[in-house]
This record gives C-alpha cells, sequence and structure tokens, in this order.
C-alpha cells in the first residue's frame, strides 16, 4: 500500500433501513375509507395517530376521522384516487391506500411495519383471505424504492451501482430497471413484483397461471393456504434481500413467471 492510498475514503456503502412493506392489491371497488378505518380499530398492531392526503401529515383528531368515516360516495371515490396514508404514533408503521388509475382501477394497499409477527396478526389474515384479494407483496422498503427508481443522481448518493443503465427519449441517462430483479410491473388487475415473500389469491388466474407458481422450484417454501391463497417465500430471511443468492433466485422467480410478457398480454 503506498503512503497516500491510506488517506484515500473507503466508498460510503449505502446501509438499507429493515422496515418491510406489504403491497396489498384488491379488486375494484373493494373498500371504502369507512373500512380502512374499522380495519384499524380493530388492528392491535396499528392504531392511527396522524393522516396525510399528500405530504403533511396532521393529527387525527375525532373531527376529521368522522369526517372520513362519514364520507359520501363521491367524496369516498376522490381520498381513494388521491390516496390517504397514516401513521401510528412512533412513526414505526403507516397504511397508505389508493386507487391505481388504469383499466379496472384496482384498490392497493400499502402497510409498513418493523416486525414480521405482521404475518400472525388477524388483520393480515383477514385481508389475504377476502374474497377480492388479488396478490400481497412484502419487501424492504427502501429496496422496492431503489428497484423502481430511474434517477441515476440518488443512486449516486446512495453509493449504490445500477445494474444497467440506458439513454432516455431526451438523450440523458437512466437507470433501466428492466434489468432489477424487483421492478414492479402493472396489469389492469393487480401489481406483478417478484420479493421476498408474495400471496397469490385466487382472483390472479387471469393474469398468472397459478399452477406455473406452484411449479417454481427455487422457492425456500411454496404452500397453499386456506382460501386458496398460494404463499411463496424465496428466501429464508427478510434481511438477507441484497445478498447475491437471495438476488439470484429474485430475479430467477422474475423470469419464470415472465411479468414482461404477461403485461404485454394484458394491454392490448
Amino acid at each position: 500500500m503506498g503512503l497516500f492510498d491510506i488517506f484515500k475514503k473507503k466508498k460510503k456503502e449505502f446501509v438499507y433501513k429493515k422496515q418491510m412493506e406489504v403491497l396489498f392489491c384488491f379488486m375494484k371497488d373493494t373498500f371504502t375509507c369507512a373500512d380502512m378505518l374499522d380495519l384499524m380499530e380493530k388492528s392491535e398492531e396499528f392504531k392511527p395517530a396522524a393522516v396525510s392526503r399528500e405530504r403533511d401529515f396532521v393529527k387525527l383528531v375525532p373531527e376529521i376521522y368522522d369526517e372520513l368515516k362519514n364520507a359520501d360516495a363521491e367524496s369516498n371515490e376522490l381520498l381513494w384516487e388521491r390516496g390517504l396514508s397514516f401513521l401510528d404514533e412512533n412513526s414505526k408503521q403507516r397504511l397508505y391506500f389508493h386507487t391505481v388509475s388504469n383499466k379496472c382501477k384496482f384498490q392497493a394497499l400499502h402497510w409498513r411495519f418493523d416486525s414480521v409477527q405482521f404475518f400472525e396478526s388477524p388483520v393480515f389474515k383477514k385481508l389475504i383471505t377476502h374474497n377480492n384479494f388479488v396478490a400481497a407483496y412484502c419487501y424492504n422498503d427502501e429496496d422496492d424504492f431503489t428497484q423502481n427508481l430511474t434517477s441515476l443522481e440518488i443512486y449516486k448518493q446512495r453509493g449504490i451501482q445500477p445494474l444497467a443503465t440506458r439513454k432516455n427519449w431526451l438523450g440523458q441517462i437512466e437507470v433501466d430497471i428492466d434489468k432489477n430483479p424487483g421492478r414492479r410491473y402493472l396489469t389492469p388487475q393487480t401489481w406483478l413484483v417478484s420479493s421476498w415473500r408474495m400471496w397469490f389469491g385466487k382472483n390472479i388466474h387471469d393474469v398468472v397461471d397459478r399452477e406455473k407458481i406452484r411449479r417454481f422450484d427455487k422457492a425456500w417454501s411454496i404452500k397453499e393456504l386456506e382460501n386458496s391463497i398460494i404463499s411463496v417465500q424465496l428466501y429464508e430471511n427478510h434481511e438477507d434481500f441484497d445478498n447475491a443468492n437471495s438476488r439470484q433466485i429474485q430475479m430467477s422467480f422474475k423470469e419464470w413467471m415472465e411479468f414482461e410478457k404477461l403485461v404485454e398480454s394484458h394491454s392490448n
């Protein structure tokens, strides 16, 4: 090692937070705002303390709670289209729900949590066994953001090297997220994501082949749950999402299911 090498700064390594998120997808018009409030009321894990329609959170006082609870059909639809976020008292958990505006306008719930015990909760089981449930995906919250980020500048800020880049229509270099194993794909009925844990309901049969899911042979486990739910766990520990082996399995599932082709076939 040369004299000046000892003064070289080590490359800053981005450290992911451990918070996880589950993205739930449901058929159109499954829930109202009142339904979501009832769900949170019955949840032992999540007691909402603040709410936001866009960026700034305000305290969830009784007056606001009652307005949301008693929203008429028109207001309810508008609230879902714009999206609502709720935080618990410690800001460790967040529930964001909105309508995905596409052909079918399906509903999406993003539930951020800090313990895998969430999967054993009555509210989680109630959601994935709902008759209108389509699919759910669990991933590291920050990794999902990075996997679907096209800004090269933010990649540089995090000290992360993108898998691939390309030029956009303006001739600018951007990240090619199609090469990312956790890249999200949108269909009229649901999001498609290869992630640590996944749950596929009976209503997904119009989008993906459920038997093909069962035949994937690289997963840590694939189980059949009640109400025809297929549960897939790609690797053992959720904190190992950035390991080379975990990434390889994640990419293998994405390629096995042919997400890109599925999106193309449902966009016509």
